[in-house]
C-alpha cells in the first residue's frame, strides 16, 4: 500500500510529465539546460532558447511557448554571466601560479643540466610578465 506522500509525489510527477509532453521538445531542452548552473550547459541552453525565440518571432513556434523561452533566456544569461566571472577570476589567479610552477620545474631541470625547452638557464617563463 502506498503512503499518501508517495501518491502525491507520483501524481505531481505524472502532471509534470503531461505538461512536458504538451510543449515543444526544443523549448523543454533549452529550458532545462538554461536552468542547470554548470557553465557549458547554461550557455548551450541560452543559445537554444535564443533560437527558439527567433522561431517564435518568425511564426514557426507557437506563442504559448514564449513565456518559458524568455524565462529560459534570462536564466541561461544569468548563469552564463556568473560562470564568466568565476572562470575569469580563477584564470587570473591560476595562470600565474601555473607559470611559476613551470619556472620552478624548469629551474630544477636546469640545475641538473637538463635544458628542457632549449631556452638556456637564464630565461624563465614568467620573467617577462608583470605581476
Amino acid at each position: 500500500m502506498k503512503s499518501e506522500i508517495e501518491k502525491y509525489a507520483s501524481q505531481k510527477l505524472r502532471d509534470l510529465g503531461e505538461i512536458v509532453r504538451q510543449r515543444d521538445r526544443g523549448v523543454v531542452v533549452g529550458a532545462v539546460l538554461s536552468f542547470i548552473p554548470i557553465f557549458p550547459a547554461c550557455t548551450i541552453g541560452l543559445i537554444i532558447s535564443a533560437f527558439n525565440f527567433f522561431l517564435i518571432l518568425r511564426g514557426k513556434l507557437g506563442k504559448d511557448e514564449e513565456r518559458l523561452v524568455k524565462i529560459s533566456m534570462v536564466a541561461g544569461c544569468l548563469n552564463s554571466i556568473l560562470w564568466i566571472f568565476v572562470l575569469s577570476y580563477i584564470g587570473r589567479e591560476l595562470i600565474p601560479a601555473i607559470g611559476y610552477f613551470f619556472d620552478a620545474l624548469f629551474a630544477l631541470f636546469n640545475r641538473f643540466g637538463i635544458d628542457v625547452l632549449g631556452l638556456g638557464s637564464s630565461s624563465g617563463l614568467m620573467s617577462d610578465c608583470d605581476t
